[in-house]
């Protein structure tokens, strides 16, 4: 009941004083008032009420009030109001009398205002306790007077718990101060503050929320109160966070990606440099006697570039230029052929324990480069712990799941052979852990390590389609896991030969008394210097050359000689028509026709793998030239040419 209790008194005791008054009285106040017989006609009525009800200007005296009445209720009704429309008015019924006979008093007031005052209220109550967004309503101290259900979902805090409390129960203590004191600055001076929170919920469960709060004021512009609206943000914040780690992890592979094309760039030039060094290294070799001093010096020459070859060897694995033959490979038998090295490696004041998966993990693999992978791995690890320690080599088989394998970069979705190899040495901040994998980086002693092996083992890795990550913590340990695909593919029973296994080679002096009938060979090679000292080592040994500069040379060459060249000895990059398109031009005159080719690398990779699927013999630069003339003699024995 909205009526004013003074005017409703006002009316009462005017009705017991005499209608005089009473008639005065009714016009003069702001409410309608009627006066209804138990006929149900309208006995009196003051202006209000004929306004209320006859919008035409006439009185409601004599009227039929037309609806039933009980005395002490109150209900509303619809009115129309002229100008403003359809309004509410809201009736209070009292029992009377009128000229002595039993009567019912109507206390009318237009409420129409009221009531959509106080529905815009009750929306207004409804929007905040079923808002998105967590509110707090505070008193100037900083003191909770009111928190909505959101509130209480996201914290845990209940409204009892929270009223009467200060807002730093949800601090975690990773907000810095002067945040803080830079909200209450702005917020004390009539000014609105937005920021962040990192806070804690009540089971000690971090989150962040976004926070708009602002003073609330008085009509007098004097600050009651503040209002906090906050949005918890804190799968924006994880989501912002992975991104932010794909980019790293996106910038850190390109960064390697760029430094691998340097690399191997560098490689494919110094390859060829090399292939000259030992080139005439080896000449000068067979010109000497084997006692002259001289002769020592010129080993050593030879013993530097093979070292400097296997430098190479490994920057083009970073680089990912260095061909690999991929066959089914059983992961825990090349860890089981490996067992005896680890033990020779590791010394006697470090443990290791190898615990390998109860199911067979074929991949296909070079297995000799998947040797060596683990080789410099546990190489690592033992220079990591030169106190002792113990080392853990473990293989199981994982299937990650969709988000696992975009965190891993991995190729495809499925089966993965998991080989982790754990320390327990000094292991590595954060920032040693960024430049792990880049060539040339280590942390060794200068004089200790080439900061060349991590390296080698990540290209190996991702020419595996595979990846490899690093977890360690300082003076904990350190662990990597590499993972390679599994194949549904049979194992062919070849594990591969150990990484370190030496390649032998007969000396270039046997190769020239092994037979009397020279044969010819074909050698096309854009670099001038490897040319000219492989077509002296080849005549020295006792063969007949014809040298190209490029492959449309090398055709023209063997047009002009076709019917006595019994090799040829090809570059495979070379400027114009390369070793492979020259080969196939060939062999159209010379089906037959016997081939070698060499390569420091190769821009287009899949020119040296198409010559390796065809099962042609290929050659890594800087090629042994023991090992060159071995091959060549292999290949000529095979055509019955004997040499």
């Amino acid at each position: 009941m909205i009526l004013n209790h003074p005017e409703q008194n006002l009316i009462l005791n005017a009705y017991k004083q005499g209608y005089e008054q009473l008639s005065d009285i009714l016009n003069k106040i702001t409410i309608g008032v009627i006066v209804v017989n138990r006929e149900g006609r309208v006995c009196c009525s003051n202006a209000v009420a004929d306004a209320l009800f006859c919008p035409n200007g006439k009185d409601l005296k004599g009227t039929l009030f037309g609806m039933p009445l009980t005395n002490g209720d109150s209900y509303d009704i619809d009115i129309i109001r002229p100008v403003l429309g359809i309004g509410i008015a809201e009736i209070r019924t009292d029992a009377t009398t009128w000229n002595g006979e039993e009567a019912t008093l109507l206390m009318i007031q237009d409420v129409t205002a009221q009531r959509s005052m106080y529905g815009q209220i009750r929306k207004l109550s409804q929007a905040v306790e079923q808002s998105m967004g967590s509110i707090v309503i505070t008193d100037t101290e900083g003191n909770i007077e009111y928190v909505n259900p959101k509130f209480t979902q996201i914290t845990g805090y209940t409204r009892e718990e929270a009223v009467g409390q200060n807002p730093r129960i949800l601090k975690s203590g990773t907000t810095p101060p002067e945040e803080y004191k830079r909200l209450w600055d702005t917020i004390a001076a009539g000014n609105e503050w937005q920021g962040e929170f990192c806070n804690k919920k009540k089971n000690g469960e971090l989150f962040w929320e976004l926070a708009q709060i602002a003073p609330m004021k008085n009509e007098a512009g004097v600050i009651t109160n503040y209002l906090a609206v906050k949005e918890d943000i804190t799968n924006m914040k994880r989501a912002q966070r992975e991104q932010e780690e794909l980019k790293e992890q996106l910038f850190h592979v390109q960064k390697l990606d760029s430094v691998g094309r340097l690399a191997g760039g560098i490689a494919h030039d110094f390859n060829n440099v090399l292939m000259a060094i030992t080139g005439y290294a080896s000449l000068i070799q067979m010109e000497l006697q084997g006692d002259e001093p001289i002769s020592g010096y010129v080993r050593k020459i030879i013993e530097s570039s093979g070292k400097a070859a296997n430098l190479t060897q490994s920057l083009l694995a970073f680089s990912r230029r260095q061909p690999v033959s991929l066959e089914p490979a059983n992961l825990n038998k090349i860890i089981i052929n490996m067992e005896h090295l680890f033990f020779r490696l590791l010394g006697e004041t470090i443990e290791c324990k190898i615990h390998l998966a109860d199911k067979d993990l074929t991949i296909m693999a070079d297995s000799a480069k998947i040797e060596q992978v683990v080789m410099n791995l546990v190489t690592n690890a033992r220079d990591a712990m030169p106190q002792g320690g113990r080392l853990t080599v473990r293989t199981e088989m994982v299937e990650p799941d969709g988000v696992r394998v975009r965190e891993l970069n991995l190729a495809h979705n499925g089966r993965y052979a998991l080989l982790s190899v754990s320390d327990t040495g000094t292991g590595m901040d954060e920032a040693t852990m960024k430049r792990i994998f880049e060539p040339f980086f280590t942390t060794k002693e200068r004089g200790k390590g080439t900061g060349i092996g991590l390296a080698t083992v990540y290209g190996t890795v991702k020419q595996h389609n595979g990846h490899i990550e690093v977890a360690s913590i300082p003076n904990q340990g350190t662990t990597f896991d590499v993972y390679l695909p599994i194949t549904d593919a049979v194992e062919n029973g070849s594990v591969g030969n150990d990484a370190k296994a030496a390649v032998a080679a007969r000396s270039p002096e046997a190769a020239s008394t092994s037979s009397k009938t020279a044969k010819t060979l074909l050698v096309a090679e854009d670099e001038a210097a490897v040319r000219d000292s492989v077509v002296k080592i080849l005549r020295h040994a006792g063969y007949r050359v014809i040298s190209a500069g490029n492959g449309e040379d090398a055709v023209l060459k063997f047009r002009e000689h076709a019917g006595d060249i019994d090799l040829l000895v090809f570059d495979v990059m070379m400027p114009g028509k390369n070793g492979k398109e020259a080969y196939n031009e060939i062999k159209k005159i010379k089906p037959a026709v016997k081939t070698i080719f060499m390569s420091g690398y190769s821009e287009d990779m899949a020119t040296n793998r198409e010559i390796q699927e065809e099962g042609l013999l290929f050659l890594q630069k800087p090629v042994i030239i023991p090992k060159l003339l071995e091959k060549i003699r292999d290949v000529l024995a095979q055509q019955g040419c004997g040499k």
